[in-house]
């Protein structure tokens, strides 16, 4: 009977550490970025296809890691977006001309870089592909 109980606490380690491996897999690393997928970014900038953009040359060179400058002014995720991607809940955002900022809420920081080559599946052949063609 101890064994068995021993067994149990194992297997329920064993279960807890791994949807806790998965969780922080499809969220957000250590580093405050969330690493969405193509089908994520997809999500959220089609969420954010009617909300005004803003634009600054110091935020055109900002990259996952940097702090938003503070000539940007970054705003909470609508309703609807975090809806679609909760990992994104806490998040705010700055929408550029070519680009969308993920904003971390507590370091000010850039956590995700959304652009639309970023939320595509490449589907369509490139150059390289056409000249293996021939």
């Amino acid at each position: 009977m101890r064994n068995d109980l021993r067994a149990y606490a194992i297997a329920i380690a064993v279960i807890f550490m791994g949807s806790v491996g998965l969780a922080a897999a499809q969220g957000t690393s250590d580093q405050g970025q969330l690493n969405l997928s193509p089908a994520q970014q997809q999500d959220v900038m089609k969420g954010l296809a009617s909300e005004p953009t803003q634009s600054s040359t110091e935020a055109e060179e900002a990259t996952v890691g940097t702090k938003l400058p503070e000539t940007m002014k970054a705003q909470p995720l609508p309703a609807d977006v975090t809806a679609q991607v909760p990992t994104t809940d806490k998040y705010m955002f700055v929408k550029m001309p070519d680009r969308i900022l993920l904003i971390h809420p507590d370091t000010g920081a850039v956590a995700e870089i959304i652009t639309n080559e970023s939320s595509t599946t490449g589907s369509g052949s490139s150059e390289s592909d056409q000249g293996d063609q021939k």
